[in-house]
């Protein structure tokens, strides 16, 4: 897409974004859930759990996520947003939700403004209490913004990031059949392996930023390649959100997901990846956390509840029953060591103001 496209979009192309859009959310309307799996089940143990990935809307329609997140135990929230949304959801649900910001990228054909812009945006975004940035780097942005995670255009900004002591969000790839369907075209969108390049060139030159790499970094069929940039990289982490692409990949290899687990404890977050929109049902929203609590807390071996459009339809889900000490840093621990995350109110206490 060429630079012009990408500041000034034609209708034909802000038309084809709503379709996108909506298609996205009719798809979770129409979400086949697999079978009716009852009210949340008890915990393993009793400690505050932070959801450390979801994507809030206006307070109307995030309160029946936070009101299934809250039955399944979630005592907070780190919510991906904007500034002013933030305002509107700390009113709504004080106590509850802590925030990260991502850039805008309207202006990368003018540098000074792209840099005056965004370094502004950290500099209110700490004001407000935010420390986290998200980053939505997957093949697609990489494509049509022309703009990867270590481009010198960022560099102004991760300086930034490490003086203000932001931590950063990553998404950086998708699922592998994925460049096998919408990434095909490997010379427009290139390798699942070369989408990591970017990320590792930027751990290495903000040795002092923290990124957490969403979805178990964006390869969970790969075990051992996350492994790897675990330990290359001391400022590296992952979260476990994405659920469904997460579980059918972890019951695969139940034995290598649970060493996974243990060899890395103090480096995985607690995350769902969910997104709050208008008429979203509870079973949507619930199936994640009742699915995510079976795989972590339980030696469960049945159907995951959530039908996998990805290809592979019914999907067996395999506990990992991993211990409490482990589960406790998943849980928030991690999330207050990695993302500076500390909310874990009561419950009773994070009801919708009206």
């Amino acid at each position: 897409m060429a630079a012009a496209e990408r500041e000034n979009p034609t209708r034909d192309q802000r038309e084809k974004e709503r379709e996108r859009r909506r298609a996205s959310i009719n798809r979770r309307r129409n979400e086949k859930i697999l079978f009716d799996f009852g009210p949340p089940p008890a915990h393993k143990l009793q400690c505050p759990i932070v959801d450390a990935h979801s994507h809030p809307n206006t307070p109307e329609r995030t309160e029946t996520l936070v009101r299934v997140a809250q039955s399944y135990g979630v005592t907070g929230m780190l919510g991906i947003t904007s500034l002013d949304r933030a305002s509107e959801l700390r009113r709504a649900f004080p106590g509850f939700f802590e925030f990260a910001v991502s850039f805008s990228y309207n202006h990368l054909d003018d540098i000074h403004r792209f840099h005056r812009d965004n370094l502004a945006l950290l500099e209110r975004a700490r004001q407000e209490s935010f420390s986290v940035v998200k980053f939505w780097f997957k093949p697609e942005f990489n494509e049509a913004q022309g703009l990867k995670l270590d481009d010198p255009r960022m560099d102004p900004l991760f300086d930034k990031m490490a003086d203000l002591g932001f931590a950063g969000l990553a998404h950086i790839a998708d699922p592998d059949i994925w460049f096998t369907t919408r990434y095909r075209d490997s010379a427009r969108f290139g390798t699942k392996e070369e989408a990591f390049v970017q990320l590792e060139r930027r751990l290495e030159s903000h040795p002092d930023v923290s990124i957490v790499g969403a979805h178990l970094g964006g390869d969970p069929e790969n075990l051992s390649h996350v492994s790897g940039l675990l330990d290359s990289h001391p400022n590296f982490a992952v979260d476990c959100s994405a659920t469904k692409w997460v579980v059918r990949e972890l019951s695969q290899k139940r034995d290598e997901s649970r060493r996974f687990f243990f060899q890395h404890q103090d480096r995985i977050i607690f995350g769902t990846d969910l997104v709050a929109w208008q008429g979203a049902p509870v079973r949507h929203y619930a199936s994640r956390y009742w699915t995510l609590q079976k795989l972590l807390e339980t030696d469960y071996d049945g159907l995951s509840p959530i039908y996998d459009n990805d290809g592979r339809g019914e999907v067996n889900l395999k506990g990992l029953d991993l211990p409490k000490e482990i589960l406790e840093k998943l849980y928030y621990r991690n999330a207050g060591k990695w993302l500076k995350i500390h909310v874990a109110c009561r419950p009773s206490k994070c009801r919708r103001e009206k």
